[in-house]
Formats: structure tokens, C-alpha cells, sequence
């Protein structure tokens, strides 16, 4: 007989044990495994059963999703799906999602967000790609920049011993980020407790902060890995995380990176594609860019999320979202918005927009315009001229990015 339910305290264990063979690869050791279970939300945590054996997880976490406009949503941050080889393709998944999303709607939380491991499960659950990530590359010896940013400020602290500081410039930074989170507690001290599990063959962490406690902090956590060549050092570091509440910091944070002895390369995995690292440097092409998506949203209140976020010209759209997996998304929707705010109501009247529920989803944060969504056929356009207008209203200056992982 099988069972899907909410995870009792004692089972918690299994369900990080399953998560870390499925996504690690190999069975967390017993400290990994206690310190994993203390950041679940036990509530939101499902199994799935055959026989009293697990077999299927997945779970959630309480989130704040930063939209366009420095406002901010409950989200659910849907994490650890796996499922056993020996119950593949038995309806498992849709079992375990239908939970997911209840439950979220349930809560209040008009959004659910998540990575995909394999691109090509979610779209029929109504997830929608809504950012992408650039991992950067440099080599240390092509680095110069156009100019050179004033170091003033910064300092080198211990990671573990600034967490509240840390925590108070993202609670700054995520405002004026779409698609940006604020780190719940129990994910900075995870962070910060450096495990060595988490390293990948690099070293304990580094923090340099610049002006914390003004307008114009910042942050940057790194890690080396210190190689040498028979006649000269060949180090490589890495940026964990780099934040700053001003240009000129995020620049000088940069800069101070690019500068340390001994690297010969730098990597920064999961930036914002539209970091201003390249137009900094005298070398444009110095910089290698790899982009891939990144975060995927599902609009469970379609008003809520639509009045949530500001826009960046007046207009009205009425915009009809075709029935999928999340019935309660279908409908019409009349979308009044501006920069000063916005209000979003089901209506009987015709549609400017025909769209699924995932194509919304992957415009919301400005990540990818209505008109490319229509040239892949995703969108109809019933009404001439609501297509440039649903662009310039839905359109950001920042690109969206998503600062944590979940």
C-alpha cells in the first residue's frame, strides 16, 4: 500500500539521506545529515511510501521573492524532489507536486519557485524559466579595468562572527534585485559553519567587507584553491557570494578580488547575467560567460502576483491564462499597473494576451519578453498593439537573478 503524507520527526534523516544520494551522489555522513534535517520545515516536508518504505521526497521552504519594484511576495521554495529508480514514471511527481502546490496555495503563497535539475520535467506543472545565471571566468593577468575603484573600507572579518552583518546587507540588496531572496538564518549559518563537505577541493571561506552599516556596504565570501607550477604559483579562487548596495562597491569588491597574489584565475558561478563585471574591464573578451537557467516560477494567485510587482509604464492588459496542471491559475485577468503600483482582477471580458500559465511565469520578472515568448508561439496576441504594450510594462532595467540556492 502506498502513502504520501508530511514527514514525521523521525523521518526527517531518510529524507536527507535520499536527497544527498540522489543530488550528491554518495550517503551524507551522520553530522551532515542532523545539521541538514535542523533547516527543514518539518510541515512542509512530503514522502511518499510503498510498504512502509520511502521511496519519493519532496519538500518546501517559506520564502520572500523580491519582484520588480522592491516589493516582495511569500513564495514557496520547492526543493529535494527525488524518486527512487525502482518508482519512476508511476505518477509519483504529479502526486507529490499536486501536494506542493496545495499546500502553498493553502499558506497564502501566491508563487512557487524552484531549480530544476532536468529541464524538461516542470513546464507541465506550469513552471516557467524566470531568471538565468552566468558563471564568469577570468584570468587574473587580464583583469586590468577602465578604472580603478577606490579600496576604501574594506576589511577582512570572520565569517562565522559576521552573520548578522551579512544578513542585514542582503535584507538591503534583495530589494532592489528581482528575483532575489533574503537568506532565511538557518541558510547563512549553514553557509557560514563552512563545512568542509561543501568546499569542493577549495579552502574555508574568506570575507572581505567594505563599509558595512552605510549606504554604500558590501560584502564578498571566496574560497582558493592554491596550486603551483614548477616555477610559479597557479591558484584558483573562487567568489561564493558578492553583494554590494552601491555600483562602486560591487566594483571595488571586484577589483579587490582580481588583485590577490598568487591567482592565476577567478571563477564566479551563478552571477547575474548582466553583471557589469565585463563593461568594467579594459578587455572585454578577458571575461568568459556561460549562461543557463536558473530559477523557475509558477504563479499560483495570478492577481496576487500580478498587483505584487510594480511596472515600468502605465498601461492596462487583459491577459488570459489557459487552464494546465494549477486549474485555479486559468482564467481572464485585467492587469491595471504602473510604477506606483498595480491592481489585478478576474474579468468576462476578451483577452488582449492568450498565453499558458508557464509563459506568464517566465515574463513576470522581466527575464524574457512577451514578444520572444510569441516568435516560440507561446503567445497569441488577440488585440494589436497589447504585445509591445505587455513589453514595455512588464520590462525592468535589471535583469532578474536569484541570490541563493534552495
Amino acid at each position: 500500500m502506498r502513502e504520501l503524507r508530511v514527514l514525521r520527526e523521525a523521518e526527517l534523516a531518510a529524507y536527507v539521506i535520499q536527497c544527498g544520494e540522489t543530488f550528491g551522489g554518495s550517503t551524507p555522513k551522520p553530522e551532515a545529515v542532523e545539521e541538514r534535517a535542523k533547516r527543514l520545515e518539518r510541515e512542509r516536508c512530503w514522502g511518499y511510501f510503498d510498504a512502509g518504505e520511502l521511496f519519493a521526497t519532496a519538500g518546501a521552504y517559506s520564502l520572500q521573492l523580491s519582484l520588480p519594484g522592491g516589493v516582495a511576495l511569500p513564495t514557496a521554495g520547492i526543493s529535494a524532489v527525488t524518486v527512487l529508480p525502482t518508482h519512476r514514471r508511476q505518477g509519483a511527481l504529479t502526486d507529490m507536486m499536486r501536494q506542493l502546490l496545495r499546500q502553498a496555495a493553502e499558506r497564502e503563497e501566491p508563487i512557487a519557485a524552484l531549480y530544476a535539475s532536468e529541464g524538461a520535467i516542470y513546464g507541465r506543472f506550469g513552471f516557467g524559466i524566470a531568471s538565468y545565471r552566468a558563471d564568469l571566468e577570468l584570468a587574473r593577468e587580464r583583469s586590468a579595468m577602465k578604472v580603478q575603484p577606490e579600496l576604501v573600507g574594506i576589511q577582512y572579518r570572520q565569517p562565522a562572527a559576521s552573520l548578522d552583518v551579512l544578513m542585514d546587507i542582503e535584507r538591503r540588496f534583495v530589494l532592489s534585485q528581482p528575483g532575489a531572496i533574503a537568506g532565511p538564518r538557518a541558510f547563512w549559518e549553514h553557509l557560514l559553519a563552512d563545512d568542509e563537505s561543501d568546499r569542493s577541493g577549495y579552502s574555508n571561506l574568506y570575507l572581505v567587507l567594505q563599509a558595512p552599516g552605510t549606504e554604500r556596504a558590501g560584502f564578498a565570501l571566496y574560497r582558493k584553491d592554491m596550486r603551483w607550477t614548477v616555477h610559479s604559483p597557479d591558484g584558483r579562487l573562487q567568489v561564493v557570494a558578492l553583494q554590494g548596495l552601491a555600483a562602486d562597491t560591487s566594483a571595488a569588491l571586484w577589483r579587490h578580488l582580481l588583485d590577490i597574489d598568487l591567482v592565476s584565475r577567478v571563477s564566479a558561478p551563478s552571477q547575474p547575467v548582466d553583471s557589469p563585471l565585463r563593461h568594467l574591464l579594459q578587455d572585454p573578451h578577458a571575461l568568459i560567460q556561460q549562461v543557463s537557467p536558473q530559477l523557475w516560477l509558477n504563479l499560483l494567485d495570478v492577481p496576487r502576483a500580478l498587483a505584487g510587482r510594480r511596472y515600468q509604464v502605465p498601461g492596462k492588459l487583459r491577459l488570459e491564462v489557459k487552464a494546465g496542471f494549477w486549474h485555479e491559475g486559468a482564467g481572464v485577468f485585467a492587469l491595471e499597473g504602473g510604477p506606483d503600483g498595480a491592481a489585478c482582477s478576474r474579468t468576462g471580458e476578451t483577452a488582449d494576451l492568450v498565453l499558458p500559465g508557464q509563459s506568464l511565469a517566465a515574463a513576470h520578472l522581466a527575464g524574457t519578453s512577451f514578444t520572444n515568448l510569441q516568435r516560440a508561439g507561446q503567445v497569441e496576441e488577440s488585440r494589436p498593439g497589447a504585445l509591445a504594450l505587455a513589453d514595455a510594462m512588464f520590462g525592468w532595467p535589471l535583469q532578474p537573478w536569484c541570490n541563493i540556492g534552495f
